[in-house]
C-alpha cells in the first residue's frame, strides 16, 4: 500500500496527465485460479470480498489485460456449520466448471463496485482433519462470521461456555 501511495505521490508531483494509471487497491489478487483452488482444498487462509449476495464471496486472480480482474465465486452453506472457541465455521463451496476447474468470471476494474458487497474478509480454515472446506470469516472491521438458526450474519465472537467447551479446555491442560 505504501508503495502505491508513493507512486501516486510521484505521479502527482510531475502532474503529467499521460502517465495516469488506474491502480488496483483492494483485497489480495492471486496469481491464478489454480493457486486459489490449491489454497481452498488444502484449507489455507484466503483473502476474499463479499458480493452483493451476502452468501457469496469473490476471490480475485489475475486475468488477461490490465483493465480487467478475474474472480472465483465461493458460496457459504450456513446449514453445515460448527462452533469452535467462539468462532463459527461454515462449509464453503467453490463454483466450478464441468471439468471441476474453478469457474473464472471476468469484470472490468471500474465495474467492481457493482458486484461487491460491504467489505473484504479473510477466510480462515478450521484446523481439523475431519472438516474439509470449513472456514470462518474475519471481516475488515474485525467482525466475524456468526451463524444462528441456519442463517449467516456477522458480529463479535461469541464464546460458548457450555460443559463441552469447558471439558475441551481442561483436556488441553
Amino acid at each position: 500500500m505504501y508503495k502505491l501511495l508513493g507512486l501516486d505521490w510521484i505521479q502527482n508531483s510531475y502532474d503529467d496527465e499521460d502517465s495516469k494509471r488506474d491502480w488496483f487497491i483492494h483485497t489480495h489478487r492471486y496469481s491464478s485460479s489454480n493457486e486459489i483452488k490449491l489454497l481452498f482444498t488444502q484449507g489455507k487462509p484466503i483473502s476474499c470480498v463479499q458480493s452483493t449476495n451476502e452468501s457469496e464471496f469473490y476471490i480475485y486472480c489475475y486475468s488477461e489485460g490490465t483493465d480487467v480482474i478475474g474472480y472465483i465465486t465461493v458460496k457459504i452453506n450456513p446449514s453445515d456449520h460448527r462452533q469452535h472457541m467462539g468462532l463459527h465455521y461454515c462449509s464453503f463451496e467453490m463454483v466450478t466448471n464441468d471439468d471441476n476447474s474453478p469457474h473464472i468470471s471476468i469484470i472490468k476494474k471500474d465495474q467492481l463496485d457493482s458486484i461487491e458487497g460491504d467489505q473484504g474478509a479473510l477466510m480462515l480454515p478450521l484446523q481439523n482433519e475431519d472438516d474439509g472446506n470449513m472456514f470462518t470469516l474475519v471481516y475488515m472491521d474485525w467482525d466475524v462470521l456468526l451463524v444462528q438458526d441456519g442463517k449467516e450474519s456477522k458480529g463479535a465472537p461469541i464464546v460458548d461456555y457450555t460443559q463441552d467447551y469447558v471439558e475441551s479446555i481442561l483436556k488441553l491442560q
